[in-house]
């Protein structure tokens, strides 16, 4: 099964960040993207490509995060 930008839609993205109580910046280094970039996703101005939709999942699945 693949991962689609419409599996991690802005308020999940955040919704994660926050379960994993990091702010933007740490969350940004786990993900191997700028602040700026995760700013932007958790305002739905841009969305995540495929490498960052991967582990956007694997971090999920990892910590067990259910929306």
């Amino acid at each position: 099964m693949s991962v689609t930008a419409t599996d991690w839609p802005a308020d999940r993205i955040k919704g994660l960040r926050r379960f994993l109580r990091l702010y933007q910046t740490e969350f940004a280094k786990r993900l191997g993207v700028s602040t700026q970039t995760v700013q932007a996703w958790e305002a739905a101005r841009i969305t995540p490509g495929l490498k960052n939709l991967g582990k956007l999942d694997e971090l999920a699945r990892s910590a067990r995060f259910r929306p």
